[in-house]
């Protein structure tokens, strides 16, 4: 049994969130909240809980200039590790990683305007994914993935560690009808199951 939500349970119990890299802050701001929804997930009978790092994506925090992203994930994961750590049962813990980008103003729509080097992403998402490993994470969970671009760096990033991980592929309604990658539509859900399956994962999850 899965946890939910944990950025929106965050900002669901009154936490502000950050103009720019949504919950993330809240690791550094609020991190008894943090914890306490691991706990509350947990006390409902979670077996994984999932480390507030969905939001602390590095293709979001190099867009805005930010060189924290390893303090930020650090913090994470030691609410994570700490509420597990206590549960009296066994509890894994999933360290998060995604394709988080900044919007254009006004839409639900990232930004393509803005161009990533990608020798320096993958060097990026190589550190995020080996310092969630260090800080105890059991397995890594790829959240929203879309495309067979920015999704493949992460992707090997996370199967270079050697920790168990778990593919979570997002899916919209294109305008044939099928289900393509959240905000891109050329992106056909059988075609990026496979991409990303490739390197053999432990599971393919759909979002």
């Amino acid at each position: 049994i899965l946890d939910g939500g944990t950025g929106t349970d965050i900002q669901r119990r009154g936490v502000k969130m950050d103009s720019e890299v949504w919950c993330a802050e809240a690791n550094l701001t609020h991190p008894d909240v943090v914890r306490a929804v691991h706990e509350d997930y947990i006390k409902a009978g979670a077996d994984v809980i999932t480390a507030n790092t969905y939001a602390s994506s590095p293709l979001m925090f190099h867009a805005r200039g930010r060189t924290d992203l390893i303090e930020v994930d650090t913090a994470a994961m030691r609410e994570a590790r700490a509420a597990a750590d206590a549960a009296g049962r066994p509890v894994a813990v999933a360290g998060s990683i995604s394709v988080m980008r900044p919007h254009k103003a006004g839409t639900d729509r990232f930004d393509a305007e803005i161009v990533y080097d990608e020798t320096q992403m993958r060097a990026l998402y190589r550190q995020k994914a080996e310092n969630l490993k260090a800080c105890g994470a059991d397995l890594i969970v790829l959240e929203m993935m879309r495309d067979s671009k920015f999704s493949v760096w992460a992707t090997d990033a996370a199967m270079d560690t050697g920790l168990p991980v778990w593919v979570g592929i997002a899916v919209e309604r294109n305008a044939k009808g099928g289900l393509s990658g959240v905000n891109h539509p050329e992106e056909e859900l059988g075609a990026l199951v496979k991409t990303l399956t490739a390197r053999k994962p432990d599971a393919c999850l759909v979002m």
